[in-house]
């Protein structure tokens, strides 16, 4: 967090996805994004079947409040339903315990004693106080509810591996844990981690984070001139990314690429949003809306066209490209990731190369508006779009280039047909620049099927874009 500009730069995002009231610096209670602890909070989202547990928290009832799964999630604690272990409560016996107060500083462990007293955040000790008082909260509740074994775990999950965007620790009985404890036992961090952090911040200020002062001018900066947009905060997410992933988890069709651009267009604020989203992790020059070609971020492909970044070899490679030189790339992955392409091994799947031959081709085109496929064709012409007839041109031809490029390099089949050409559309992207995967289909390695959900084929994409070209046809002859 120290290196990604600190609390000042992550409640920027919180504050750009609708989660915090700049006004108020406190979790906003609205339907989007929905936020369900604070909604408890609040009063908008009663449980009154759980209303007579708040009495076992004792003392700590006007400060904290115990808060339940969904029905349907406790009653499949103990199945083995693929899908249901994702969803189900992680023991027979699962509450919450979350904080009465809504000021963004408590909205997850993660900046507990890190917000700026300028913020209303607390110091370091005042924190530890108030996580040790959650802990004995939620240990004594489970102690006097009744039906609880004395074996009680608690748990929280740190921004980034949440799935909700305010306080909540895990009370578990773990007497009788279920199937969904070992699958979410990845980022289960036991509550007695935090408070040992907690601990040695406390006692040795060198080991306290602290942001850059520069790094976080800039956030307040962006923070007071962004654009006020919310959309639904699908599983906590707090940018267009993350939403397009929550609400289209598998994105390989035509379908799915429709619909995730109408998403974009429709309901989470179109292309100015996903700039804004750009600017402020830094992948975008503002002044001339081309991609950044720096080492923070590191956006390979961009790096490459820009030549700040060789690839030994790929010279020889770019010539198969023939008449397309001029306007596309052909790029290598690592060495390594070539080498293991066939690997099962777990440290490799979904690092290693997807077949046994994997390149890339990528634009020369440092645009903004040819960062990924969701795009093509919708920036506006006056941030310097192109039409989407025209995106579907350079679609064309970006089609033409990676096929020429397999049959000019050996790879089989007649006009480069043994080529799949796939891309990752935004949101299930790894890499923001424009590129499509060129890979030898009779020779697939496992990557290939671990990504199979989101290997979006460039015909599935031109198919979309046609259909687009053509709606656009239909209604100017109509306005006509």
């Amino acid at each position: 967090l120290e290196t990604l500009g600190g609390p000042v730069a992550l409640v920027e995002e919180l504050t750009f996805a609708g989660f915090v009231d700049p006004a108020t610096e406190k979790l906003t209670v609205n339907d989007k994004p929905f936020n369900v602890f604070a909604h408890m909070v609040a009063g908008k989202l009663p449980q009154p079947a759980i209303e007579h547990e708040q009495l076992a928290l004792g003392e700590y009832r006007n400060r904290f409040m115990i808060c339940a799964n969904r029905p349907d999630a406790d009653l499949h604690w103990d199945s083995t339903d693929p899908a249901w272990i994702p969803r189900a409560s992680m023991a027979k016996r699962h509450r919450f315990l979350t904080t009465r107060d809504l000021h963004w500083q408590w909205f997850n462990m993660l900046v507990a004693g890190l917000v700026p007293k300028e913020f209303g955040g607390v110091d370091i000790l005042a924190a530890l106080t108030e996580v040790e008082d959650m802990k004995a909260a939620a240990l004594g509740f489970a102690k006097r509810v009744g039906g609880w074994s004395n074996n009680v775990g608690l748990y929280v999950n740190i921004f980034g591996h949440n799935n909700v965007n305010s306080m909540f620790i895990h009370i578990l009985d773990m007497s009788a844990v279920g199937p969904g404890f070992g699958f979410q036992s990845f980022k289960n961090c036991p509550l007695d981690d935090v408070l040992k952090v907690l601990k040695e911040e406390s006692t040795n200020a060198a080991l306290r984070p602290a942001a850059s002062p520069a790094i976080t001018e800039q956030a307040m900066k962006r923070r007071r001139d962004s654009l006020p947009f919310f959309f639904r905060g699908t599983d906590g997410a707090t940018s267009v990314k993350a939403e397009l992933v929550g609400r289209i988890p598998v994105m390989k069709d035509a379908a799915s690429y429709r619909e995730a651009r109408r998403l974009l267009m429709e309901e989470l604020g179109g292309t100015i949003i996903l700039k804004q989203e750009l600017l402020r992790s830094g992948f975008v020059d503002e002044a001339s809306g081309h991609l950044t070609a720096g080492t923070q971020p590191f956006n390979v492909f961009a790096r490459v066209v820009a030549g700040g970044l060789k690839q030994p070899g790929m010279d020889v490679e770019q010539a198969y490209l023939g008449p397309y030189q001029e306007d596309y790339m052909v790029c290598s992955n690592r060495p390594e990731n070539d080498q293991h392409w066939d690997s099962e091994d777990p440290e490799w799947l979904g690092k290693a190369s997807m077949s046994r031959r994997h390149r890339f081709l990528t634009v020369r085109d440092l645009h903004w508006q040819w960062f990924n496929a969701l795009m093509f064709g919708i920036v506006d012409k006056d941030e310097g779009g192109v039409s989407i007839a025209q995106a579907l041109e350079k679609v064309l031809e970006m089609k033409s280039a990676a096929l020429h490029y397999a049959e000019k390099a050996g790879w089989g089949g007649a006009n480069g047909g043994n080529a799949g050409l796939f891309f990752h559309v935004f949101g299930h992207n790894s890499v923001n620049s424009l590129h499509l995967h060129i890979l030898d289909r009779r020779h697939l390695g496992p990557t290939y099927w671990k990504f199979e959900y989101k290997n979006m084929p460039i015909d599935a994409v031109i198919a979309a874009l046609r259909e687009a070209v053509k709606t656009q046809q239909t209604r100017g002859v109509l306005e006509k």
